[in-house]
């Protein structure tokens, strides 16, 4: 079973003043955590969706991981989703990130692959406490779903109405997969700061 990551990296950052994707935390852009965390977590590759404005600044701090363009990103995260998944058409399923959630553990990813390894469900997510968060894995059986369903309501739309006996939820310690650093103030409070 091929794995792939997508990490979600097109946004414009307006909130942020600057692009979340190269703030810094602990010496590492948020981009370069999010990349080494579903590797570590066992994804095969990664790919990192990009759009304008900042789309060009990501690409020379990618890594190992592969480039997808998002033409349209004005028309918000599902566009960058199906992007990602069309850049993923082969594999068997994906785990799905965001880049503003730079400190989730590998150990969560893993665990929500073993999950998704031992139940086929089309969709795993991880919950703490009474909360869902991210990242995602998505099964290669929602691929055309996600690709051809109606943008209103985005992906959590979509997955409403996947039937219950196929989704599962992954309960983890991580208090990351509830993070989600849009302002200044978000990213500093975590000790991280935008790049210059």
């Amino acid at each position: 079973m091929r794995v792939d990551g997508i990490v979600l990296a097109a946004g414009a950052s307006t909130r942020a003043g600057g692009p979340k994707a190269l703030a810094l935390h602990e010496g590492r852009t948020f981009l370069a955590h999010a990349v080494a965390t579903l590797r570590a977590g066992g994804c095969a590759s990664v790919k990192v969706v990009l759009a304008r404005p900042h789309g060009l600044r990501l690409r020379a701090h990618l890594g190992d991981a592969i480039p997808v363009w998002n033409p349209a990103p004005e028309e918000g995260q599902l566009s960058s989703l199906r992007c990602g998944l069309a850049a993923s058409a082969t594999c068997d399923a994906v785990v799905v990130s965001l880049v503003d959630h730079p400190r989730v553990a590998p150990e969560t990813v893993a665990a929500l692959l073993r999950v998704h390894g031992a139940t086929g469900a089309w969709a795993v997510r991880p919950r703490r406490g009474a909360h869902r968060g991210h990242p995602l894995v998505l099964d290669r059986a929602l691929f055309a779903r996600i690709a051809g369903g109606a943008g209103e309501g985005g992906l959590r739309a979509i997955l409403r109405d996947v039937p219950a006996e196929r989704q599962r939820v992954v309960d983890v310690a991580d208090p990351a997969i509830h993070e989600d650093l849009d302002t200044p103030a978000d990213i500093a409070a975590i000790g991280a700061r935008l790049s210059g």
